[in-house]
């Protein structure tokens, strides 16, 4: 099984590799980040929160932080420890996001494969509430000197034998221990979903059509490896960018060849991409038309469930972006590989509606963060609405604010004015319904029934 996830080693290491040696954007909103030469990240496989580090060989161990966050001085060889039992290392570059197992595991020569499957099997074991989907917490306690060593490239059935004294005497001090190993399937699904979100993410670029010939693109990339987005066509038409209908989740370990621009416009291409280092790059052999678009936010690890919930008690949520009451709808209608979706009726019109493309109505959203009572959202529209929208639940009241942008026509603006619970106007028309496309078949948990159904089952976080 573990063959099948990792196929591609070479593409895989550049996209976690990669990740790992920086996101790429000095914005602010970017997971990772420096400040005085320091280089922040998340060690995800979910956010693993206490795992030891040190920034260089002669350095004292440090503990990620809450998300799994770390942070060392750009250029530093960061190794990572459970005890005195070295898992891997890698090296820390300006602008680091995440690092993964996936990270520890490659090298030049590419992935081993039985170094990733089980530095993933034995980070959830040693979970102190061995509830991996609120995040791989590591007692203190389990860093012990055992002065046993452990051969992470073995075969699973070798690792099993291996690795039963190692977790015994990591984890008999602890309560309910000493923990067993979580199988191999197990550890796959939570190491996929770290894959993932280590390239989720708001991003922008530029389309490049022909010397001198260049127009707009954006598009968020989901926690769940879906990509919706929107980009300027040739004749200045507000197209539908990223996946096509149907299309699937991105690939974590090939190339994708299914990303699209001009969607909807009689015109629309299908580019090969790769994904990697905060950017998503086509890599077709045509010289033209090519694209690189950078992460501009990236998305915590960990989500408070309970917020999550909060807000979806006010949904549908209509913002009112312009003051004229046409609405901008954060709803849980099902698209796939997104939190939420809205479909017609739910999207403010462009200031040129003749430039609208088919399903120029649908909007997306994801969550960007969920702690400390404020939920963090971003949506986008196929018309080009981008609204950041912050629910602060800290009050009495919610307050919902929300900063948007017309990515086509550069309009911009802030707003508090909201309606929750809103009821969509009945309109009679005599023109034919547009029939809802499904945009995503998903392979993993998708649309709005999926969600929920994860968070009831999570005791307060998770991925």
């Amino acid at each position: 099984m573990w063959g099948k996830i990792l196929a591609g080693a070479t593409i895989a290491s550049t996209l976690v590799l990669t990740a790992c040696g920086g996101g790429g954007s000095s914005d602010s909103k970017q997971a990772g980040g420096t400040a005085n030469n320091k280089s922040t990240a998340y060690f995800v496989d979910n956010a693993v929160i206490g795992l030891r580090y040190k920034c260089g060989a002669d350095a004292d161990f440090q503990l990620t932080g809450e998300q799994g966050i770390l942070s060392c001085a750009a250029g530093e060889t960061v190794s990572f420890y459970v005890g005195d039992l070295l898992l891997g290392e890698v090296t820390m570059a300006a602008g680091t996001s995440f690092v993964t197992p996936l990270s520890l595991a490659t090298s030049a020569a590419g992935i081993d494969e039985n170094m990733v499957a089980n530095i993933a099997r034995l980070l959830i074991s040693i979970d102190v509430d061995q509830d991996p989907d609120n995040g791989i917490q590591i007692d203190p306690a389990t860093h012990l000197d055992t002065g046993l060593t452990l051969d992470f490239t073995l075969d699973s059935a070798s690792f099993e034998t291996a690795v039963s004294p190692v977790l015994t005497a990591l984890t008999q001090g602890l309560d309910s221990g000493p923990f067993t190993l979580v199988s191999a399937d197990d550890a796959e699904e939570h190491l996929v979903f770290g894959l993932y979100l280590a390239n989720a993410g708001y991003y922008e670029g530029v389309i490049n059509r022909a010397p001198g010939v260049t127009s707009k693109m954006a598009f968020l990339v989901s926690r769940f490896g879906a990509a919706y987005g929107v980009n300027l066509s040739a004749e200045g038409m507000y197209a539908a960018a990223a996946f096509d209908e149907g299309s699937g989740a991105y690939e974590l370990f090939e190339d994708t060849d299914y990303f699209k621009i001009d969607g909807d416009t009689g015109a629309t291409l299908l580019l090969d991409v790769s994904v990697g280092n905060g950017q998503v790059v086509s890599v077709g052999e045509d010289e033209y038309p090519n694209f690189t678009a950078t992460r501009q936010i990236s998305y915590d690890p960990l989500m408070n469930v309970a917020l999550l919930e909060a807000f979806n008690e006010l949904l549908p949520v209509a913002i009112d972006l312009k003051g004229n009451e046409d609405y901008f709808v954060l709803d849980n209608d099902a698209i796939g590989g997104m939190f939420y979706g809205a479909w017609e009726g739910s999207t403010p019109n462009a200031e040129d509606p003749s430039k609208h493309t088919t399903y120029w109505f649908i909007n997306y959203a994801d969550v960007v963060s969920a702690k400390d009572g404020v939920l963090k959202l971003i949506a986008l529209s196929t018309n080009g609405y981008l609204v950041e929208v912050t629910a602060d639940f800290t009050g009495e009241e919610p307050v919902i604010t929300s900063d948007w942008r017309q990515l086509h026509e550069g309009d911009s603006g802030s707003t508090s004015s909201y309606i929750a619970n809103y009821e969509y106007p009945d309109e009679e028309s005599d023109s034919e319904p547009v029939e809802e496309p499904v945009l995503l078949n998903a392979p993993v948990k998708s649309g709005a029934s999926g969600f929920k159904q994860k968070a009831e089952a999570s005791s307060g976080y998770w991925h």
